[in-house]
């Protein structure tokens, strides 16, 4: 199993709010771990959010003696409680939070962490399986059955999330596993940076393109700047060896 990771501030934002990690390589008592985080805050608080996230996530997992599903939910308290207790001793930094989505493969497994609206997919050959639900008001309008998919897609109000690391004293983030099928090829996290440029079938087709894991990160990359880049970027791509585990 191999990945490659990439972030960029965009062509708008005056500085890069997010932050990620991709470890294919044993950490603690987990076999690999990947993390996407997408900060908010204004100036300075959302690139502290995101990145105190992944480095308490790392520092917990590395600590723990835990199994996989105690180490997601412990490295979730302790990053919301570093972050909410960062801006409440820093009036600059109040009201900052960050998405977090954490991934791990162990065995046929796929564990997920989840909060706020970056997103965790299972990438198959001709479709992409979201395995992520947005902590977002678009999302529950969806929910609710008010609005369509495309009227979600162009919502002015789709970046308003409803969950985050650091805003609140407590958090009830998604824990969820999967099995990983035959026909999963890939798992993809991102900001939203990514997914609101490219559509899913965009992404799916240039995951699906000739070339390294690198060139189809960098190409979807690319894609989402010559868009319009209009928020900062971040993609993590797994392989999973042999095409799919199970």
């Amino acid at each position: 199993m191999i990945s490659y990771g990439i972030s960029h501030k965009g062509y708008v934002r005056q500085e890069n709010q997010d932050a990620f990690i991709n470890m294919d390589i044993n950490i603690g008592p987990l076999q690999n771990i990947y993390i996407v985080a997408d900060g908010m805050g204004g100036h300075q608080g959302g690139a502290m959010a995101s990145r105190l996230a992944v480095d308490t996530v790392l520092e917990t997992v590395r600590k723990s003696q835990e199994q996989v599903v105690s180490v997601f939910h412990q490295s979730m308290d302790k990053a919301n409680k570093a972050i909410f207790e960062k801006s409440l001793n820093d009036g600059s930094l109040f009201g900052m939070g960050t998405t977090t989505d954490i991934v791990t493969v162990e065995g046929n497994m796929c564990h997920v962490a989840h909060i706020g609206d970056s997103r965790v997919y299972a990438v198959k050959t001709d479709q992409m399986v979201q395995l992520t639900k947005d902590h977002s008001y678009v999302q529950g309008l969806l929910d609710a059955g008010a609005i369509t998919h495309e009227e979600a897609y162009r919502h002015p109000n789709k970046n308003r999330i409803t969950k985050a690391l650091g805003v609140d004293k407590t958090i009830e983030p998604d824990f969820k596993e999967y099995k990983i099928k035959k026909d999963w090829e890939y798992i993809l996290l991102c900001s939203d940076g990514l997914t609101n440029m490219l559509r899913d079938d965009e992404i799916l087709f240039f995951i699906h393109k000739d070339g390294t894991l690198e060139d189809r990160v960098d190409t979807m990359l690319r894609k989402a700047l010559d868009l319009g880049g209009t928020d900062n970027i971040t993609i993590v791509l797994i392989k999973l060896s042999g095409g799919g585990l199970a």
